[in-house]
């Protein structure tokens, strides 16, 4: 039985992605619990 190479391009795309989500997913959660507005704290460029 042969094993098959890993296609590599689709592993980094699917843990960017995957990466990319918990991110997105931490940072919700920090502003709700503050209890800020989320325009307020995540798109000001002050």
């Amino acid at each position: 039985m042969a094993r098959t190479v890993p296609d590599s391009f689709a592993i980094l795309a699917a843990s960017l992605l995957i990466s990319t989500w918990t991110v997105a997913l931490l940072e919700a959660h920090r502003v709700f619990h503050e209890g800020q507005n989320i325009e307020q704290q995540c798109f000001s460029w002050d």
